[in-house]
This record gives structure tokens, C-alpha cells and sequence, in this order.
């Protein structure tokens, strides 16, 4: 196979995809809607289809979810960059970007 041709067996790679560890909460970055946010619940990877939210402090579940239901309730495609044909892309800067309530401790309430 391919692993074992001349190339692969005498080249180092100059790239490869670095795996961190599963965010609790994923982002679409692409697309002409806005974007999706979602829990992780089943603890996925994140290649390059989305991006990986992770709060500075731990949240309960729960809490993420509500995070969540905002974040898909009022984050609008003005956050984001918009390229022709009206593809809105969100950089990770962007992402960072997003507002949150000021009192964030809203999603920690029992």
C-alpha cells in the first residue's frame, strides 16, 4: 500500500495532524447561516471541521448545554467574516471573539 512505498518509507513527514483533547463543546466555522454549537457528549477529536470551545473554568453539563442553547439562540453571522456567495467563515479569533452574558454564572444556576 501506499505506507509502504518509496516516498512514505524515506521521507519524513513535513506535516501531521495534531490531536488535542475532546473540547466539551464544538463550533461549526463555515457556512451561510450561523454558526452551530453543540455538546460534545460522546467526546469526539477535532481535525479541522469545526472548532473546539473549552470554558477557563469547569462547567457542569448542564450548564454547558444551556451555554450551548445561547450561544445557538444569539450568535449571529455579523460575528463572523463573510467571503463571496455569502460564505460567513469564523476564525478562531472570531470565536474568541463571540460575546458572552456578563454574568456568566447565569448557566450555573441549579
Amino acid at each position: 500500500g501506499a505506507a509502504d512505498s518509496y516516498i512514505a518509507t524515506h521521507r519524513k513527514p513535513w506535516w501531521k495532524v495534531g490531536l488535542k483533547s475532546p473540547p466539551p463543546i464544538m463550533m461549526s466555522y463555515m457556512g451561510r447561516r450561523p454558526p452551530s454549537f453543540a455538546r460534545n457528549a460522546c467526546g469526539a477529536r477535532i481535525i479541522n471541521i469545526a472548532h473546539g470551545l473549552t470554558p477557563l473554568r469547569p462547567i457542569s453539563i448542564r450548564s454547558q448545554d444551556q451555554l450551548v442553547a445561547w450561544l445557538n439562540e444569539n450568535v449571529r453571522v455579523t460575528a463572523g467574516r463573510t467571503y463571496g456567495g455569502g460564505m460567513v467563515k469564523f476564525e478562531p479569533g472570531d470565536a474568541m471573539g463571540i460575546p458572552l452574558p456578563h454574568d456568566i454564572t447565569i448557566f450555573e444556576a441549579a
